[in-house]
């Protein structure tokens, strides 16, 4: 099937007269974070999240006598105060509340059973333990979301003072899993709000200030270190562009086939991961999908692969069930989903595992040869 180039950035696929027989492999990314009120206008230190190690050490000599902004992060995740543990304070502005949920950083049945149990049996079953926890948690979300709204509560509640107010900071407006849940480690961000070195803001970004922002309710919150972690917008494939025959493929325009190809779209295969269970379990079955289709075409001289939509007019969804702004922002520029499988997203990692591994290679379909004189090489 050719060579595999690694460390390569393709900015665009073409394919003409199904001639090419290379495979193409893309994934979902995210593009730079949008542009929050007037930046330019801010005097002071604005670094984005991921630089908030190297900013902390920049301003080392000031450790103990900073203030920091956070701006709550789209990633599923609360890093919350990267530094706050030398920060005098750390303030975390969110635009509007998410659910959010305490997990062990390490796990506990994990640390007791190594050494144990052989290794090939242990982990196996510790990662279907987490699968099935993680899906048990989204399920029962979907199907009884004031339960597990009212259980999430209590666990934030359970873990502040008295008096905070748990309604303005975390009191979404959606049900659990309609946006991602929020994960924290160690129950870390709650022992900095008890402890007083951190605080929740929760409003809409008016503008940077010379002293540090200031909300739309005209709160200003001052800063000497203001680290931006939020409004990134989902850059599909990485941005490249796909042309079938001389026209350009419009993402909206296609179905995405068992998650990881496009109809329409021979030789590419992408990587879309779980929204409610960890990204690289999916990006595993893809990989190894990929490996049993390429086999697949080897042994019968295949070189092209198109997934074929029997029913163009049938019924479709966005690809990704979420309500989150960044998700919504990108619906028109994001591949589409169907009623059923193959074409369908279930978000079910069992599911898939019996799909992906040992389900058919050649269901929706095309397989083509292409004559030895007209191929290109990979």
């Amino acid at each position: 099937m050719g060579s595999i180039q690694f460390s390569c950035l393709n900015d665009s696929s073409r394919w003409q007269n199904v001639s090419s027989r290379s495979v193409a492999l893309r994934g979902i990314g995210d593009s730079s974070t949008r542009s929050i009120g007037d930046l330019d206008a801010r005097i002071g230190q604005a670094s984005d999240l991921d630089c908030a190690d190297q900013q902390q050490d920049e301003y080392g000599k000031y450790k103990g006598e900073l203030d920091a902004s956070v701006l709550k992060t789209a990633r599923g995740e609360f890093r919350f105060q990267p530094g706050a543990d030398t920060a005098e304070h750390v303030t975390m502005v969110q635009r509007s509340p998410s659910y959010v949920l305490s997990l062990p950083g390490k796990d506990v049945l994990a640390d007791k059973l190594i050494g144990k149990v052989p290794a090939k049996f242990l982990f196996p079953a510790l990662r279907w333990k987490n699968v099935l926890g993680a899906s048990l948690l989204f399920n029962l979300s979907r199907r009884a979301p004031k339960l597990i709204k009212a259980l999430l509560r209590k666990g934030v509640r359970s873990q502040l003072p008295a008096d905070f107010d748990v309604d303005t900071h975390f009191a979404p407006t959606y049900d659990p899993w309609d946006q991602r849940l929020c994960f924290v480690p160690n129950g870390d961000l709650f022992k900095a709000l008890r402890g007083g070195n951190a605080s929740i803001a929760t409003g809409r970004i008016d503008t940077f200030t010379e002293r540090g922002l200031r909300l739309e309710s005209g709160e200003e919150l001052e800063a000497d270190i203001i680290i931006t972690a939020t409004g990134l917008n989902v850059l599909a494939i990485g941005g490249m562009t796909l042309t079938v025959d001389g026209s350009r493929i419009n993402l909206s325009d296609t179905v995405a086939y068992k998650g990881m190809m496009l109809s329409g779209v021979p030789n590419f295969a992408l990587t879309l991961g779980y929204t409610n269970a960890s990204w690289t379990l999916k990006a595993d079955l893809v990989a190894r999908y990929v490996c049993r289709l390429l086999n697949h075409m080897a042994e019968r001289d295949y070189q092209m692969v198109t997934p074929v939509l029997a029913d163009s007019t049938a019924a479709v969804d966005p690809i990704i069930d979420l309500k989150s702004g960044y998700v919504l922002r990108s619906l028109d520029e994001l591949p589409k989903q169907g009623p059923a499988t193959p074409w369908r997203l279930h978000q079910n990692y069992p599911r898939d595992v019996v799909m992906m591994r040992h389900g058919p290679v050649d269901d929706s379909v095309r397989f083509d040869r292409v004559p030895a004189k007209d191929r290109q090489p990979a």
